[in-house]
């Protein structure tokens, strides 16, 4: 009795010392604009000032599940030195893309002041029972009894906007606000994690035309949850 006592002593302490790991186990939090983020500070690349204003982040998901990521970025300054597409390549391929891993392909321009950068994402949602699930913002945590854990996603643009496939609507409530077809979240650029987007973030999309929309989005959440 007295060993089965002790070995249940050492495995409570042992859990209530992994429950008590503080958050910063878990990876820096990860921006979902990487290309803003980057150039939130200003830079300068073969003696061209680069100095940027405000960010938007636009990500359209298509009903296959694959979606495009279009960052735009006003700059202050430093449009005419980007529009050197060798310069504009030398800099994009240094950008750390955070929560944007893997893209499938990079086309970026320098629209009058704007330089604008868009990514290819293949597989961006998942489908259960029907309903698409955007899961690109999903940090995994930590397996049980262990530490770390994904980092947190922020927008890293000033706004962020999730855009729901064509004849699909946005279920639930997400970000700063949402109506059927988008969501909503605003962050700056100009400060470190600046923005909130909840660890646990998935967004879900229906058909225009389902039955029991809400009910499915419902039993397909439970099902992911395994």
């Amino acid at each position: 009795m007295a060993i089965l006592l002790a070995t249940l002593l050492v495995a409570t302490a042992a859990i209530t010392a992994v429950a008590t790991v503080p958050a910063a186990a878990r990876e820096p939090p990860q921006p979902v604009c990487g290309v803003c983020v980057a150039f939130a500070e200003p830079q300068t690349v073969d003696g061209a000032r680069i100095d940027a204003a405000n960010s938007t982040m636009t990500i359209h998901v298509y009903e296959n599940g694959s979606s495009r990521w279009t960052a735009r970025v006003q700059l202050a300054r430093g449009s005419d030195a980007l529009r050197n597409e060798t310069l504009r390549t030398r800099v994009l391929d240094a950008v750390r893309l955070g929560v944007l891993e893997d893209p499938a392909a990079r086309h970026s321009d320098v629209d009058g002041d704007t330089l604008v950068v868009s990514y290819r994402v293949p597989r961006a949602a998942h489908r259960t029972i029907g309903v698409l699930r955007f899961d690109a913002f999903y940090a995994a945590g930590a397996p049980p009894l262990m530490m770390g854990g994904e980092g947190a996603p922020y927008p890293g643009a000033d706004r962020l906007v999730l855009v729901a496939p064509t004849d699909y609507r946005v279920q639930g409530d997400y970000g700063a606000s949402t109506n059927d077809t988008t969501a909503v979240w605003h962050g700056d650029s100009h400060a470190q994690y600046a923005g909130h987007i909840d660890s646990d973030t998935v967004v879900s999309f229906t058909r225009q035309d389902a039955i029991f929309p809400g009910l499915r989005t419902w039993v397909a959440e439970i099902l992911d949850s395994f």
